[in-house]
């Protein structure tokens, strides 16, 4: 998971990002987190290039395609170019028997982030914490084809 900076270089976040993970033939693909950093500055084409960019070198360093963690409140703020082929991660919290609302581009999600850490109702009693609470959009055999590495 790695939180995107726009107005930082996508090639040093990158190297960051490679320096600290290490994927495992179980683990998911890394994904970037697109929301809001507070910086007002950076132009949409700053976003859409450096995001780009971020997610092809992760792409041909990992050898999986990353995923994109995003609310459809601040992505369709951000006007970018359709990157539909990536898959979506998206963070709606919503009852999970409704849907999430989607990001203008995506058909469908890959994963769903109905609950965040501040919904008290999700505490588990044993950890004694709270936690998000996530949907694979598929069966367990659809996920471990996901995870897989390209060849």
């Amino acid at each position: 998971h790695h939180y995107f900076r726009e107005f930082q270089d996508a090639p040093a976040q990158v190297t960051l990002v490679m320096s600290l993970v290490s994927l495992e033939a179980t683990d998911l693909p890394l994904f970037v987190d697109v929301e809001s950093t507070g910086n007002t500055s950076a132009s949409n084409s700053q976003w859409a290039s450096g995001l780009t960019l971020w997610l092809q070198q992760i792409e041909q360093r990992t050898g999986r395609t990353p995923i994109i963690y995003t609310r459809a409140s601040y992505w369709n703020g951000l006007n970018l170019p359709n990157m539909s082929h990536y898959p979506l991660w998206v963070a709606n919290w919503r009852s999970p028997t409704s849907q999430p609302i989607m990001p203008n581009g995506w058909p469908k999600w890959t994963f769903w982030q109905y609950s965040s850490p501040d919904d008290t109702s999700f505490t588990h009693t044993g950890l004694g914490a709270s936690f998000d609470l996530d949907f694979f959009n598929g069966s367990y055999n659809d996920l471990l084809s996901f995870i897989q590495p390209h060849p």
